[in-house]
């Protein structure tokens, strides 16, 4: 056993390959196990947190939607006509209490054909008895609750939760089944009250209470759950565990106030059921499953014990299967490693001996750039031997080959360069009299077929002339065989009183070539060495001129581009001004109408209540038609003072009239001519238009500064405020697609003229916003002058 040992480590090829494999196999292993463990642990965390983040992002979703029922409801008390509802009774006047009641019930029944989610609208008084009601069942009209059917909800927990509120206050019932008449409603209703008190002159007078339909609500998760292939689960449980969102029907509703069933997670999960319910967000192992939990909480601020959980369950298995992957596919990447680290490591046992010192120290010399290397004496016929020689053929090629490369290279680089189709054939010459060694290489025109000599010689007989592109004593015009379609790179022999030649046709269309070039018949041996380099360049200059022809009929097509874009742009603009004086003869004659009927109602109100309710109707109904105009001209209004004015006034009455209204300190500098091209006013008013809506809207700044100026042939802007300001890839990656419309605009309307438009914001730093435009050469002129 021991002299089998020391065998395999008596040669120096079997010492190499034994010590190679060692140092390569050791370091790849190490390094494979700890990648794999680290890899492994980082994989499991990234998809925890892509868990983690798909359940926020559902419960963000659930949290936007109840913020904005609550906005909805404030903005409900602060109707007027619920104000003189409230105003009435106070007073005790019965009859401005009817009247006012039939308007706040108009109001509602509007404001419920506009929000569709919302299953009833009530005001109650404070003893709990509905004043007002309307009713919107799912899927159905609203109308307004006869009187005989009003109810008393003092009993209702709700109404006894909310009366005591503080004004602006608001109570928001737990998700439960709507009762009627002290019975749950059948089929199952989900509701969620929103309710607030009502004062007026600081005394309590009633509570609106809102019912909102929760079923769209607990849809949107259904849908989620529907939508996905994988196993991925989505929960919601009320505070107490009770299911409210549950792919079995049979489990949801369990709690006292609905069903009593006694189903929920305390039932299901009790270990863990604890934890779930703690009210803080987390990961949990349970059963094989993954379970991810983030709480909701509809009223923060009021009831901030009051939330539900959002439960986000996958298998294990499912969520860390590319972890098993990764673990299989690096098992057998170092197997495959090891097998290749094996017989790389007894090749280069093989290739290594000490013969072949001398030869790695010309490769040395070689790979450091030498360019000429000492032919090596070849003292055996062995492998090493025939190794020495077969590197002295390589060397002598390599440095031909090399000789050859700069000199293409340098030529290669010069026709790029060139625009001049002669200058591109000059080069040509130049560079193949530089790689086949001849004296002359001539460059000529193949003769028209109007010339004088088409009535005298046949094809085959008529000269081509030379063209000043010609490198050497090149003969003036020689006379070529005609060739139908040449090949390219193709070389043909020609006999002439100058002696043997060579020929090839360049620029061939339609199997006609323009061009010849010709030159003296080289050697043999340096025209087999140079013919690939040869067919390379001619491949190339064949390439270089129809790039040449194809730059031509680019500017010409861009040209025409830019022609169309500015039509496009002035006919869309035209439309908006159609749109503009739609608008004034329109919707500004409904509106001037419904203000003379509200005026005459206010004069005839106490005279003649039944004429004055027929002046106020008519003025509903004239609203109602001004609603409908304005919606559909909204999108089309242009800015009328933009075509009056120019951009400088414009932009300066629009920054005016914000700053007026939101208490801006303004630093204006705009340094434009009164006009500049209709496009690039457009689009500069349009951008800084959307940039200042943007800080009217997002920003609460208190100083806000406009810079246009035009120079260098572009017109520059900047839009500048001292708000909150924001994280432009927060809002793209979590508002999505709606949010960023208003930046997306303002970028495309930039790229459309061929500008370029960047935001700069961090949250408490401001936001300033800058384009710049490129403006034709004789606008610039003009503003120069």
């Amino acid at each position: 056993m021991g002299r089998h040992s020391l065998a395999l480590f008596r040669t120096l090829q079997a010492k190499v390959a034994w010590l190679t494999l060692g140092v390569m196999l050791l370091p790849l292993v190490i390094t494979t196990l700890f990648g794999g463990w680290l890899t492994a642990r980082m994989l499991r965390e990234q998809l925890l947190a892509r868990a983690i983040e798909d359940a926020e992002e559902q419960a963000f979703a659930l949290n936007t939607f109840l913020n904005q029922v609550r906005r909805e409801v404030l903005y409900l008390t602060q109707l007027r006509s619920l104000q003189g509802l409230l105003a009435a009774l106070e007073q005790g006047d019965e009859e401005a209490l009817q009247r006012e009641r039939e308007h706040v019930a108009q109001d509602f029944l509007i404001f419920a054909r506009l929000h569709p989610a919302y299953y009833q609208i009530r005001m109650l008084n404070v003893n709990g008895q509905e004043v007002v009601r309307v009713n919107q069942p799912l899927g159905q009209a609203p109308y307004i609750v006869p009187d005989a059917q009003l109810q008393n909800k003092a009993h209702r927990y709700y109404f006894r939760e909310a009366v005591n509120l503080a004004p602006g206050q608001m109570y928001v019932s737990p998700l439960d089944l709507n009762q009627e008449f002290h019975t749950i409603e059948r089929p199952y209703h989900p509701v969620l009250r929103y309710a607030t008190p009502l004062y007026w002159n600081h005394q309590r007078l009633g509570v609106l209470v809102v019912n909102l339909h929760a079923q769209p609500l607990l849809d949107i998760l259904y849908q989620v759950n529907a939508r996905r292939r994988s196993p991925v689960t989505l929960i919601l449980v009320d505070r107490e565990g009770y299911y409210l969102a549950h792919p079995d029907p049979t489990k949801r509703w369990g709690g006292p106030r609905d069903l009593n069933t006694g189903e929920g997670l305390r039932r299901d999960a009790p270990e863990i059921a604890d934890q779930v319910l703690s009210g803080q967000r987390g990961v949990v192992f349970y059963k094989d499953q993954v379970w991810v939990y983030v709480p909701i909480y509809p009223a923060p601020e009021e009831q901030p014990d009051e939330f539900w959980v959002l439960i986000r369950q996958e298998p294990k298995a499912q969520l860390f299967a590319a972890i098993r992957s990764f673990h299989l596919w690096a098992g057998g990447v170092l197997l495959l490693a090891m097998l290749l680290a094996g017989v790389m490591s007894w090749w280069v046992a093989r290739s290594i001996t000490a013969p072949v010192r001398a030869l790695s120290q010309a490769l040395e010399r070689f790979g450091r750039g030498a360019r000429a290397v000492a032919h090596l004496p070849v003292r055996s016929r062995d492998e090493i031997g025939q190794l020495t020689a077969a590197f002295n053929r390589m060397a002598a090629a390599v440095q031909r080959d090399m000789r050859y490369l700069r000199i293409l290279n340098r030529g290669m680089v010069l026709l790029a360069r060139q625009r001049d189709p002669c200058r591109v054939l000059y080069h040509v010459a130049r560079l193949t009299g530089a790689l086949l060694q001849v004296r002359w290489v001539g460059i000529y025109a193949a003769p028209e077929a109007t010339d004088d000599a088409a009535e005298t010689h046949d094809e085959a007989s008529r000269p081509w002339r030379a063209v000043p592109c010609s490198c050497g004593p090149a003969p003036k015009e020689v006379v070529l065989p005609s060739v139908n379609e040449p090949q390219l790179g193709t070389w043909y022999p020609v006999t002439s009183p100058e002696g043997e030649l060579w020929v090839t046709y360049l620029d061939v269309r339609a199997g006609r070539p323009r061009f010849a070039m010709v030159l003296p018949k080289p050697d043999p041996v340096d025209a087999a060495r140079a013919e690939p380099w040869l067919r390379v360049l001619l491949h190339q200059v064949e390439t270089v001129l129809q790039n040449l022809r194809l730059y031509a009929r680019l500017r010409r097509h861009q040209q025409q581009l830019s022609d169309l874009l500015n039509r496009l742009i002035s006919a869309q603009e035209e439309e908006r001004k159609l749109v503009a004086y739609d608008l004034h003869d329109g919707l500004i004659q409904t509106l001037v109408g419904a203000h003379l009927s509200l005026n005459n109602y206010l004069m005839l109100r106490k005279q003649s209540p039944d004429q004055a309710e027929d002046l106020l109707r008519q003025a509903l109904q004239d609203l109602q038609q001004a609603i409908r105009e304005g919606r559909r001209l909204i999108q089309g209004l242009r800015p009328t003072v933009l075509d009056d004015l120019g951009l400088a006034l414009a932009v300066q009455e629009v920054i005016e009239a914000m700053a007026s209204e939101q208490g801006w300190q303004v630093d204006l500098d705009i340094q434009v001519p009164r006009r500049l091209p209709p496009s690039v006013e457009i689009t500069a008013f349009r951008i800084v238009q959307e940039a200042l809506n943007n800080v009217r809207k997002h920003a609460n700044a208190r100083r806000v500064r406009v810079s246009l100026t035009v120079r260098d042939g572009r017109l520059y802007g900047l839009v500048q405020d001292d708000g909150r300001g924001f994280d432009p890839e927060q809002v793209a990656r979590e508002a999505g697609e709606r949010a960023a419309v208003g930046l997306h605009s303002m970028r495309e309307r930039a790229r459309l003229l061929g500008g370029e438009w960047h935001i700069q914001s961090q949250p408490g730093a401001g936001t300033t916003v800058t384009f710049w435009l490129p403006l034709p050469e004789e606008e610039e002129g003009h503003h120069d002058q």
